[in-house]
């Protein structure tokens, strides 16, 4: 049977960074302004970009959300393994 190990010194600063990297992730709109037109093009414009900014901190909140789910299985397997180890030396 093939042993799994975690070493948590080498997962939790991959992850503590993703998390960092993600929390700096910018999702805030900044709203260009653009001139005034009849055109519908300016109007499209605002439209993607407000759905942009939107699927984007959805992205972000997904990943941390994801991340935390991670770590916390990972912790979780962790906690079992050495339980099992200990079970095994009795």
């Amino acid at each position: 049977m093939s042993e799994i190990n975690i070493r948590p010194n080498e997962v939790e600063p991959v992850f503590k960074s993703l998390k960092e990297r993600t929390t700096e992730l910018n999702t805030t709109n900044p709203r260009p302004q653009f001139p005034t037109s009849t055109l519908n093009l300016i109007e499209r414009i605002h439209t993607i970009e407000e759905k942009y900014y939107q699927t984007l901190d959805t992205y972000k909140t997904a990943l941390i959300r994801v991340e935390d789910d991670i770590s916390s299985n990972i912790d979780s397997f962790i906690q079992t393994e050495q339980r099992l180890s200990e079970q095994m030396k009795k």
